[in-house]
């Protein structure tokens, strides 16, 4: 969709790059997450767009500019300004530069709706954890590739469906424009009865809801724990540490990952009779995590082995180790799957191809909203 040069109100040179610099003064892009550099760019410029920072008619750096601005390559500033093109978010005038476009959400989707083929991905945001949405992301790509979908994934940050921060995706839904979803991170009251009351077919990725018969492919939490314990204790591990990410709270109905790792954790422990000091279990957010690790590493009866909530945790806990000169081994609920520490992985790959899978049956009718596919843990590699 092409719209008239003449639509759009320009500013006048002078104020529009002294906005494009405050705009992109404190963008940098984040090499500690597996995301493209491009990605990071588009995703950048999209959420100034959505939030109406940017509005139709402004003007972006020209690659040139932009590229040594965020230091990356004019190339990789090109592959996001054209992946925003393709979505109708921007446009690009001969001898003029790069604008954004008007009329954001038919533009986007315009595709969308003489298709009538696509997926949307909500994830609550990319952080320390992204060595989990990489794999994750790719296997949903494969799958709806292979169906013939076009995939959208959407940051929903700390915000509800039905806060104004997320009114694109909600006008989305209820247009008609998506025909289904995959949603990884937890949701209040208020997004579950929306989503009901929406009837767009929907499947949770890795999110338990105790008591509810959502749909849903989740990891056996409690399995690779058991299995990392058994193969310690087979192996004369009493000392055993447990370092991970935040349980949930009393006002969110779903079971995070740390709620099932310590669930099993103690069971296993007790029912071998082992000793557990209360320092050597530290749940925490990735924020305070340095912190909590040291806690494990300096109480009084030192553990033999930590196991870690994932990579970005096992690699905090590596640091601390050297830095302290203990011997402590580190065990991984590994997240990528080129982890080289001993212990269990994700199948995280594996989740967005089944979740994608099940989304698809309940879209052709062919599966009941109350489907709950649980996956095994990957195999384990003991370093013993």
């Amino acid at each position: 969709m092409l719209f008239a040069l003449q639509s759009y109100i320009v500013l006048p040179e002078s104020k529009q790059r002294a906005m494009n610099r405050t705009m992109f003064k404190n963008f940098k892009i984040d090499k500690n997450v597996p995301l493209p550099a491009y990605w990071q760019i588009k995703e950048f410029i999209k959420g100034k767009i959505d939030s109406g920072d940017m509005s139709s008619g402004d003007r972006l750096p020209s690659e040139l500019e932009l590229s040594r601005n965020i230091k990356v390559s004019p190339m990789t500033v090109r592959h996001a300004f054209s992946e925003l093109v393709k979505k109708g978010l921007l446009e690009r005038f001969q001898g003029k530069g790069t604008f954004v476009s008007s009329e954001k959400v038919e533009a986007e989707f315009e595709g969308a709706v003489v298709s009538s083929k696509n997926i949307g991905v909500l994830i609550k945001d990319f952080h320390g954890e992204d060595f989990y949405f990489q794999p994750m992301i790719s296997g949903i790509e494969k799958a709806c590739a292979a169906a013939g979908y076009s995939l959208h994934i959407h940051k929903t940050g700390n915000h509800g469906l039905l806060d104004l921060e997320n009114s694109l995706l909600r006008r989305l839904i209820e247009g008609g424009l998506l025909q289904g979803l995959l949603i990884n991170g937890a949701l209040n009251s208020g997004d579950l009865k929306f989503l009901s009351k929406s009837g767009i077919p929907h499947v949770f990725l890795d999110n338990e809801y105790p008591g509810k018969n959502y749909p849903a492919v989740l990891i056996d939490d409690r399995a690779a724990v058991k299995s990392m314990l058994k193969t310690l204790f087979d192996n004369g591990a009493k000392r055993i540490g447990l370092f991970c990410g935040v349980r949930s709270t009393k006002k969110e109905a779903i079971a995070k990952r740390a709620d099932r790792m310590a669930q099993a954790y103690h069971k296993a422990m007790n029912k071998n009779n082992l000793y557990i000091d209360d320092d050597w279990i530290q749940i925490c957010v990735a924020d305070e995590a340095s912190k909590a690790v040291q806690r494990i590493l300096k109480a009084k009866k030192t553990p033999e082995v930590i196991i870690a909530y994932g990579d970005s945790y096992a690699n905090i806990a590596l640091r601390a180790v050297r830095e302290l000169d203990v011997q402590v081994e580190v065990w991984n609920y590994a997240d990528s799957e080129n982890s080289l520490l001993p212990g269990v992985g994700k199948p995280v790959r594996q989740l967005g191809e089944c979740a994608m899978e099940l989304l698809l049956s309940l879209i052709k009718r062919e599966k009941l909203n109350n489907v709950v596919i649980t996956l095994p843990p990957a195999d384990s590699q003991s370093h013993f």
